[in-house]
C-alpha cells in the first residue's frame, strides 16, 4: 500500500511537543501514531475512545476522599482481605 495521502491539522504547539516527546520515548513516529489511530477508527467503526459524560454517581465517586481508604502491597494481600471479609 502506498502511503501518499496527507493529513493537515492545526493543534496547540505545546500539545504537539508533549505528544511527540511521548511518541519518541516509545519509538513511534507521529505519522505512525496517526496511522494506528485511523486503523482503530476503521476497525471499530468509530472513535477508539470512550467519550462519555459521567453520571452523578460516577462524579461523586471520582470526588470521594480516599485519605482513609485501605491500601495493599500485593494482589495476594487484597485477596486475603477479601476472603477474610467473606467468612465474617
Amino acid at each position: 500500500m502506498t502511503q501518499d495521502a496527507r493529513i493537515s491539522s492545526r493543534i496547540d504547539p505545546d500539545l504537539k511537543r508533549k505528544g511527540e516527546a511521548i511518541l519518541a520515548e516509545i519509538g513511534i513516529k507521529p505519522s505512525q501514531a496517526i496511522t494506528m489511530f485511523y486503523t482503530q477508527i476503521v476497525q471499530q467503526r468509530g472513535l477508539p475512545l470512550d467519550l462519555k459524560i459521567p453520571n452523578d454517581k460516577t462524579i461523586e465517586a471520582l470526588n470521594e476522599d480516599l485519605t482513609y481508604a485501605k491500601s495493599y502491597s500485593s494482589a495476594a494481600e487484597i485477596f486475603a482481605d477479601l476472603n477474610a471479609n467473606d467468612s465474617e
